[in-house]
């Protein structure tokens, strides 16, 4: 997986943001999970993992191309660029897709390659076509399909589906450290519990930004890191990442801050001697809803070192490329192919004729329009059947694709009409209309029809 500017934790730092140019955009199964290899990946959200503190020991990982003079692979820098003050590769900052669709479908959109235009991506298609057309000047047959895609209020297995925005998240080179069932502590990359083992821990946004403003600070007179190097074998500091409103039912202790000293409320894990010193971390905002870091020396009074786990290390860290997974562009349509209606996806996609061929059949519970996909290939006439009157639709665009533009729709069958009537309550029945002939052609009815065919069937 290449390394772009915006791929790493400097990238949360405003000043290197706007020095750098970096926007602010928003299992080893292929079809549903695409952050890597099952078990590696943890995404550190809900009150149920963060609610009393979430405690990580950094880990090393792998710079990708690069071996020592001997041939040995190399672990990726802590610190680098001028003066130490950008944070090394062990880090990614990629724009994720969160439990979207129903099934829910968690994956990597962009990784900020410039090359590759984020909002052409077919959840960003589908997203803003879904808000184009289903709030101020809402689509007079989906639109009410599109508000359901976009409700916050999502359950999960029995909603429509979910069109939430994609957003920044920093995948670390980290360890969950916990205690097990006999009260020993133990580091969750290298225990056999597979919940737990995780090697790579993904931050949400205030998250991220709390772990970067801790590590940020200083010795006011040695200009020196506080954090020291948190990837050392040896012992090192420990970030535990904990909700704003957290209480620890103790006095708040005193730590230093990117912005001075701070108090905060800690953890019994985290609190060490009383001699001990603590860096806090907070997001740029803050609010109950966010979250704040702390990097402390100990967990539950004991220093944790990586040295008993260095062989493992070796043997088993691998690249961003072998933890992280980019789908591409058309891929990402086949992951979403399956979790969404397809009326939705017909209409959103019909610019973008190598998403619409990522559509199986029968994949919604709502009948939609069908392109074949020999039709996608060369662009051709619509045919007379399916064209609409001219007042009542503009001309067909170029690409043949199946638009859900306002028309006659077709006949359903008694089963679909009763599963869609809640969804298209709004949209009056539209009865079979006979095929559209030229504006200029006489009026025929079925009688006259009758008639000339048995005139053409007398001449033979």
């Amino acid at each position: 997986m290449p390394r772009y500017n915006a791929a790493n934790l400097a990238a949360i730092d405003p000043e290197y943001r706007k020095a750098n140019n970096i926007g602010t955009g928003g299992s080893n199964s292929k079809s549903r999970y695409a952050y890597g290899k099952q078990n590696n990946i943890l995404i550190a959200a809900g009150g149920e993992l963060l609610g009393n503190g979430l405690c990580l020991r950094l880990l090393p990982i792998y710079e990708e191309g690069k071996t020592d003079e001997n041939g040995n692979k190399v672990f990726a820098n802590f610190r680098e660029g001028h003066d130490d003050v950008a944070f090394g590769d062990w880090s990614r900052l990629v724009t994720c897709a969160h439990w979207v669709g129903n099934p829910g479908i968690c994956y990597i959109v962009h990784d900020g390659n410039p090359e590759v235009n984020l909002y052409e991506s077919p959840l960003h298609v589908l997203r803003k076509v879904a808000y184009d057309n289903s709030k101020d000047n809402p689509h007079p047959t989906l639109g009410r399909l599109f508000a359901e895609l976009l409700s916050k209020e999502f359950v999960r297995n029995s909603h429509i589906g979910s069109l939430k925005k994609p957003e920044k998240t920093l995948f670390i080179s980290a360890t969950a450290v916990n205690v097990d069932a006999s009260g020993q502590i133990v580091l969750g990359a290298f225990s056999d519990d597979p919940k737990k083992n995780a090697r790579i821990i993904g931050l949400k946004t205030s998250a991220a930004e709390a772990l970067h403003s801790a590590l940020s600070v200083r010795d006011e007179e040695t200009g020196e890191y506080l954090s020291g190097d948190m990837l050392s074998f040896g012992e090192s500091k420990l970030f535990t990442i904990l909700p704003e409103a957290f209480k620890s039912g103790t006095a708040n202790l005193i730590a230093v801050g990117a912005e001075g000293p701070a108090t905060f409320q800690c953890p019994k894990f985290a609190r060490g001697p009383a001699s001990a010193k603590y860096i806090v971390g907070y997001p740029h905002s803050r609010s109950d809803y966010t979250h704040f870091g702390v990097l402390h020396d100990t967990f539950n009074g004991q220093e944790i070192s990586l040295e008993p786990y260095a062989e493992r290390i070796v043997a088993e860290t691998g690249t961003w490329a072998d933890y992280l997974r980019l789908p591409a562009y058309e891929e990402q349509a086949e992951m979403l192919a399956p979790v969404f209606p397809r009326e939705a996806l017909d209409f959103a996609w019909r610019d973008f004729p190598q998403y619409l061929r990522a559509l199986p059949k029968n994949t919604s519970t709502f009948q939609g329009v069908e392109t074949p996909v020999e039709e996608l290939e060369e662009p051709a006439p619509p045919k007379s059947r399916a064209a609409a009157p001219a007042a009542r639709r503009p001309a067909p665009k170029p690409e043949p694709v199946a638009p859900w533009d306002p028309q006659p729709e077709a006949e359903l069958s008694a089963e679909a009409q009763e599963s869609v009537a809640d969804l298209f309550s709004s949209a009056p029945p539209a009865p079979p209309a006979p095929p559209v002939t030229a504006v200029a052609a006489p009026k025929r009815d079925s009688a006259d029809i009758l008639a000339r065919a048995r005139a053409r069937a007398a001449q033979k």
